[in-house]
């Protein structure tokens, strides 16, 4: 591991080491830094990838753009109706598999519509299917990761109570060199699937947060995002896990 930015606990030595110091960082977007989000007209433009890898998301449409929010103290965007923000086909880098391995805090805040099957991250296509993320049934009380199959290539997490003042982590390991799907809940197992694929065509498909191009988008907070394209150890999701437990109170086990 190598890496410079790290998390001192206040009034204590403690140092905790931050997503940046686990090899294989792609995407790393943090609510809570003020310097890496652009709020135009109250609402926010642009939110800077912290990675160096320059995979930045934005929305040119003013009313699609969230907004910066607080729960629990600390500051996040909040995603409501049709908000969601997206970097561009073949624009972003790292992020096409044959792995990745995403990490997400977040606070549903509403429940969402119907239809909506709330999307935390994905990369898209203009179907509106994708290949890869994080994302909710069409009744917003199930989350799962998925590859190329919405149906068949989902991992099921067990859905954080929707309102809570609170923080949740969900994380999974998407590998379509083994073919298995692994998630979590707040550092502990919770779903498996066998026999996925990820086959993301970079030139078409776009990276999104908040929602599926124009549609299935999140109701919430989202605190904080990193994505890695290695299969990480036990060792190095347990320290990503205590990262964040430490800093966003995350009721991690």
């Amino acid at each position: 591991m190598s890496g410079v930015l790290n998390l001192f606990l206040a009034n204590s030595s403690t140092v905790i080491l931050a997503p940046q110091t686990i090899s294989g960082l792609q995407l790393w977007l943090d609510g809570e830094d003020a310097s890496t989000i652009t709020v135009t007209g109250g609402r926010v433009e642009q939110w800077d990838d912290k990675s160096g890898n320059g995979n930045h998301v934005s929305q040119s449409n003013p009313g699609q753009r969230p907004t910066v929010s607080t729960v629990a103290g600390l500051n996040a965007l909040l995603f409501v109706s049709i908000d969601l923000m997206n970097r561009a086909a073949n624009t972003y880098t790292g992020l096409g598999g044959p792995i990745v391995s995403i990490f997400a805090v977040y606070q549903k805040e509403f429940v969402e519509p119907a239809d909506s099957a709330p999307s935390i991250i994905n990369i898209a296509n203009g179907a509106l299917t994708a290949q890869w993320g994080l994302r909710g049934n069409n009744i917003g009380t199930v989350l799962g990761a998925f590859g190329d199959d919405f149906v068949n290539d989902v991992a099921v997490i067990p859905s954080p109570e929707t309102g809570a003042d609170d923080y949740f982590l969900v994380s999974a390991e998407i590998n379509d060199t083994t073919g298995n799907i692994t998630t979590y809940l707040n550092g502990v197992a919770s779903g498996t699937d066998t026999g996925i694929t990820i086959t993301v065509d970079t030139t078409a498909e776009d990276l999104v947060v908040g929602g599926l191009r124009n549609s299935s988008t999140f109701v919430g907070h989202l605190a904080e995002i990193c994505v890695y394209d290695e299969s990480l150890t036990d060792e190095d999701r347990q320290t990503l896990e205590q990262y964040f437990k430490d800093k966003w109170s995350v009721p991690v086990a």
